[in-house]
């Protein structure tokens, strides 16, 4: 258990088991106590051990090897039938326990993206096999330097029950916490067993996959994934990792409240007060696998291609892990996301006609067609464009305007986006919309009323190209939705939540009978916003 000779023997019994654990060689944990006489209390150690090995992802028609280490850890203690006080005891001597010496050398990336390079070598200078590459944690524009020789332990206590590890650079690696005497422990009855379960979890950020080779795919879905591998979009590959990730550590998390934390390894510390020893509960040994659910492989490996952030977060995988992992352009003048719908689509449709119709104008000539916003959407659709002082149509030649400017609203990459979310669900949110287009495009909306304002914005402009995209089921809902698309409002940029969308809603919640209250929260306003709307006429 322990190098200190001083420490007392604990007692191995069969009739009890915990969990098995991933692999001792990645983490694994430990708790004891130098006390002698543990049912009148004893002073517990804490040491967690870390590793680099390779495990088995597996399930369905799907298996692949890979190498896994960890980057963050957290100690929870639980203490049952007993109670506890925290021990101010001095930190053990630096020995074998790793220390952190921050030098000038020592680089970090500020981004958080950390173990993910797909398509890199883990070998130095040359092309290796496709796999992960830990060098994504110092690479970047992102990153900084340390200064200083100061020597700190690379953790710390967060609370009474808790041990974060992990807390300056790098992956954890051997003895990170060593016989750490933080807690005195008194059992509350000597009548029966009472002891402490230490878990050591891991989050689904805090994982790295080191290495994974493309023969050891197999499986039909894993014959997929090595394709996919093979080719040239290092992107998807990364974002299938991030897939990996989230469902290896969904596959762990059986012992875990949280989703998106695993347990790697349990030790239950047991004092009986028949024995008066700590009594070790004996595991099974690790099976070095998990298990994963397949179909959601194969749902993402067979998605379209530009797809995939959609897709994941359908899987699970939350929109922060992807936004810190997703590839950005690095031009700054691309035209990706820029579209969002400032006005309305029947006034802009109709000042494109106007623009084609003349040829051209110059900016006064232009407050005579429409306003700035409508010119701001035309040009971000890429029907329009500014040149010596004048406006004029990116095509000369416009025989049908019309249906132009739907053929960009079509292809225009927001308001796909906005469609396939509805198409999947006619009822989406609006902040769920605006939600996608920051991770898909790195937008930027701090505020819940600018992701709505936004949301309903795109998905007016998507219904208004593409009026089946409303449910007929709707009932009232469905008419004051089409009439929300075709209104001449502008709504992008009013600082309001009463955009056509949100007064369409709160319209049919009334005709439907609904509270108030209900169709407020619904609107993420509060009911005397509402009753304004109503008083004023707004909802008639």
């Amino acid at each position: 258990m322990t190098k200190n000779e001083n420490l007392v023997d604990l007692i191995v019994v069969n009739d009890v088991s915990g969990p098995a654990p991933l692999d001792p060689a990645i983490a694994s944990i430990n708790l004891t106590t130098r006390s002698n006489r543990l049912t009148e209390g004893y002073d517990l150690a804490v040491s967690a051990f870390f590793g680099s090995e390779r495990i088995e992802l597996a399930g369905g028609d799907f298996a692949v090897s890979v190498q896994i280490s960890i980057n963050r850890a957290q100690i929870d203690l639980e203490f049952v039938k007993c109670r506890a006080s925290l021990v101010d005891a001095p930190v053990p001597h630096l020995s074998d326990e790793r220390v952190i010496e921050e030098r000038v050398s020592t680089r970090r990336s500020a981004s958080g993206r950390a173990g993910f390079l797909l398509g890199a070598s883990s070998k130095a200078g040359g092309q290796g096999e496709v796999g992960f590459d830990i060098k994504a944690a110092v690479e970047g524009s992102g990153s900084l330097e340390r200064d200083g020789t100061r020597k700190r332990k690379n953790w710390k206590r967060l609370n009474a029950q808790t041990i974060l590890i992990g807390t300056v650079v790098g992956d954890l690696d051997g003895m990170e916490v060593e016989d750490y005497v933080g807690w005195r422990v008194i059992p509350e009855t000597l009548d029966e067993p009472s002891g402490v379960i230490g878990s050591l979890k891991v989050r689904e950020a805090w994982i790295n996959f080191i290495d994974v080779k493309n023969g050891s795919f197999k499986g039909r879905i894993g014959d997929k994934a090595r394709k996919l591998f093979e080719s040239n979009n290092q992107n998807r590959k990364r974002m299938f990792a991030l897939l990996l990730r989230h469902l290896s550590t969904k596959g762990m998390s059986t012992q875990s409240s949280r989703p998106d934390e695993a347990v790697l390894a349990v030790f239950p510390f047991v004092v009986r007060p028949e024995i008066d020893k700590a009594v070790a509960v004996s595991a099974p040994a690790s099976s070095g696998r998990v298990q994963l659910e397949s179909d959601k492989l194969e749902a993402f490996l067979v998605s379209p291609p530009g797809t995939e952030e959609e897709i994941l977060v359908s899987l699970g995988v939350s929109h922060e892990i992807i936004r810190e992992n997703v590839d950005r352009p690095k031009n700054k003048k691309t035209s990706l996301g820029r579209f969002v719908g400032y006005t309305s689509p029947v006034v802009s449709a109709r000042a494109y006609a106007t623009l084609v119709r003349m040829g051209k104008v110059d900016e006064e000539g232009w407050v005579d067609i429409a306003n700035g916003r409508v010119l701001r959407d035309l040009i971000n659709l890429g029907l329009v464009q500014k040149a010596d002082g004048q406006i004029l149509p990116v095509d000369e030649l416009v025989s049908d305007p019309d249906a132009m400017f739907k053929h960009a609203i079509a292809r225009c990459d927001t308001v796909q986006l906005a469609r396939s979310m509805l198409v999947k669900n006619p009822s989406v949110s609006s902040v769920e919309v605006t939600e996608m287009l920051v991770t898909k495009f790195g937008k930027r909306y701090q505020t819940d009323g600018s992701k709505i304002r936004v949301g309903n914005a795109l998905k007016r402009w998507a219904r208004w190209v593409e009026p089946h995209l409303i449910d007929p089921k709707g009932g009232a809902k469905a008419d004051s939705l089409l009439e929300a698309a075709l209104s001449k409002e502008a709504q992008v940029g009013r600082r309001t939540y009463a955009s056509p969308e949100n007064i369409a809603i709160a319209k049919a919640g009334y005709a439907a009978g609904d509270y108030g209250k209900t169709i407020a929260e619904r609107l993420g306003v509060s009911y005397m916003t509402l009753k304004r709307w109503k008083d004023s006429g707004k909802l008639d």
